[in-house]
């Protein structure tokens, strides 16, 4: 009855080594297969944000740049004497003539 004992745990021990290499087998082909993903998204995301850059904010800001430059075109035509008078647009002029 003892020997059959030491049979059993002999079965149940291999059954573990079995389960262990499989499950080990598992995790490393799990963990090759995360490693891609995690490179594949980061590539994907990369790319994502140079778009975005590409269509929305470069051409934002070149919108910007050119309403800028056409508010201070239009601010130059106003009559010297009214500007004088008007300190948000003599500062407006200012400004813009110092960042050129």
């Amino acid at each position: 009855a003892i020997a059959r004992l030491f049979t059993i745990f002999d079965e149940v021990m291999a059954g573990l080594d079995q389960s262990f290499m499989v499950y080990k087998d598992d995790a490393l082909v799990y963990q090759a297969t995360g490693r891609v993903i995690d490179l594949v998204l980061g590539v994907l995301l990369s790319i994502l944000i140079i778009l975005l850059y590409l269509a929305i904010i470069s051409p934002s800001v070149r919108n910007m740049v050119a309403c800028g430059e056409g508010t201070e075109q239009m601010l130059r035509s106003i009559p010297e004497d009214i500007v004088r008078k008007v300190p948000a647009i003599a500062s407006y002029l200012q400004i813009a003539g110092s960042e050129a």
